[in-house]
């Protein structure tokens, strides 16, 4: 009888989505403060869309994530951006299953 040990898969984390709290214009780039960060399980290989009313509008380069909020950078004017925005963050995919070590195992008779 064989037996194959595994790991448990680790859970994808699931989409987060944050309210925006500051806007800020800095050298042709807004600047964006979202009320989301490593505290909520927000990393900064996440990627980023600006969102309003659940339509997605820009993706967002992250810049910094604290404990409680993150900073992202949006290629936009301050007169572009609506209003009631919020952030959706999206985790990476998973990475891909790791190869087989050795052969494969043959069932004993």
């Amino acid at each position: 009888m064989l037996c194959a040990l595994a790991a448990p898969l680790a859970a994808q984390p699931t989409p987060l989505v944050g309210r925006v709290m500051a806007i800020q214009v800095s050298e042709g780039d807004t600047i964006l403060t979202v009320a989301l960060g490593t505290d909520a399980g927000l990393e900064r290989t996440w990627s980023a869309k600006l969102v309003s009313n659940d339509r997605p509008l820009h993706d967002l380069v992250i810049i910094r994530v604290n404990k409680r909020s993150t900073i992202l950078k949006l290629r936009a004017t301050f007169d572009q951006i609506p209003p009631n925005l919020r952030v959706r963050f999206t985790p990476p995919p998973p990475p891909p299953p790791p190869p087989p070590i050795g052969p494969p195992l043959q069932p004993t008779p």
